[in-house]
């Protein structure tokens, strides 16, 4: 294939899904270039680098059938090689293997075979190849560690039990960097919990066991509300007024922005954890009070509920590239559209929270539209197909 129709593809798509670290921030798969530099002979990994860019490129520019052709290529590539490389005990387990592996997940999402009934089987594959690293004693390598475990984490908030698998810690050693408490420490709790929660509501638990998982969840909440008090006064949002006050209907009325991307999507990771705890809650606090445990009102907690959710929604503009650090209009083409993958979480999750207007169902399910299209992730238009189709299935769930 042409040269320079692949470097462009792998350029538009290091540009788009890699951050830098820089002032004190962090990055976002920041160990990519250099991977893709000094990997030269790991052919399993290039092949995963260009399958994933020359896919997403394609989608964005519109282009004709045979690129996406090329991409599959690539894509094929990649696993047949990969398949060798995994029997291999002195590669299997690399840094690049690792890589490559997340990149394939990452390709999944974007061509759109991430699906809610048939997951991509790549995430399960993280996880082993996790397991056996840290057993392996590759803790030390942090710098690829961290920033996929993140990755795996985001997307088990709020998943169902049955997909949201136990993931492997990193080993951390309190104190944590700035931040990092929240993808070491704070998540893989709340999946844990949330899962043992899940598993007990399906029974009646006895008066202990419900104590029990209610005090786990409300000091769950707390301490995912204290998390900010780690973090410098850089990395706490800010709020503006919507740019947008010329729409007859502004919504959100309120944006949240923050200095990187990388920084809102750690918020995000945070506000999604919050609302998973409390849609537990909600679940408990009935059977809780039928056997005279105590319980905060339902009332209280679904206001927090929306209170989680506003600052959600209030987010989306500034991850899609809608408005600046600064709160103001700018092209959706100066941000990378890494944050599109938040985002496309965040509208995920909070559609599905009961009695939303539909006006702001509406306002969601356009997002998703727009970062399938714009973005092209085409997870985004899976999920809002699937809102769709189970808001009319079930009208009185929906209102």
């Amino acid at each position: 294939m042409p040269t320079d129709w692949l470097q462009c593809a792998v350029s538009f798509y290091i540009h788009n899904y890699v951050l830098a670290r820089a002032d004190g921030f962090p990055g976002y798969y920041d160990f990519l270039p250099r991977l893709y530099g000094s990997n030269a002979e790991a052919g399993y990994f290039r092949n995963s680098v260009e399958a994933v860019a020359q896919a997403s490129y394609a989608q964005v520019k519109k282009m004709s059938p045979i690129y996406f052709h090329r991409s599959r290529q690539s894509y094929g590539l990649a696993l047949t090689q990969l398949g060798f490389v995994l029997n291999n005990a002195a590669e299997a387990y690399s840094p690049a293997t690792l890589a490559a592996v997340a990149l394939l997940w990452m390709y999944d999402v974007i061509v759109g075979e991430d699906k809610l009934e048939s997951r991509s089987p790549h995430r399960q594959g993280l996880l082993e190849i996790f397991r056996t690293r840290l057993s392996l004693n590759a803790d030390g390598e942090k710098w690829i560690n961290r920033p996929i475990l993140g990755a795996i984490h985001m997307q088990n908030i709020d998943e169902l039990p049955s997909f949201a698998g136990a993931t492997p810690a990193v080993a951390p050693s309190p104190p944590f960097p700035r931040g990092v408490s929240l993808f070491e420490e704070l998540l893989p709790r709340v999946t844990k919990i949330i899962i043992a929660n899940a598993t007990l509501i399906q029974r009646t638990p006895n008066r202990v066991e419900a104590i029990e998982g209610l005090r786990q969840l409300q000091r769950l909440f707390k301490d995912l509300d204290t998390w900010e008090e780690s973090l410098p006064e850089e990395w706490l949002y800010k709020t503006c007024p919507n740019p947008k006050t010329t729409d007859r209907s502004p919504f959100p009325l309120a944006v949240v922005v923050f200095p990187t991307l990388s920084v809102g999507g750690m918020w995000t990771a945070k506000w999604l954890a919050q609302l998973s705890v409390l849609r537990s809650m909600v679940l408990f606090a009935p059977i809780a009070l039928k056997i005279g445990v105590t319980c905060p009102p339902l009332a209280e907690i679904r206001k927090q509920i929306r209170s989680v959710a506003a600052l959600l929604f209030s987010s989306i503009p500034y991850l899609l590239g809608h408005v600046a650090e600064d709160g103001k209009t700018k092209a959706i083409e100066d941000t990378p559209a890494f944050g599109a993958f938040f985002a496309t979480r965040s509208l995920f999750v909070t559609a599905q929270l009961p009695g939303l207007p539909e006006e702001q169902v509406k306002w969601i399910l356009d997002r998703l539209g727009e970062i399938g299209r714009e973005r092209g992730i085409r997870r985004a238009l899976i999920l809002r197909d699937s809102i769709a189709r189970h808001r009319v299935a079930n009208p009185r769930q929906a209102s």
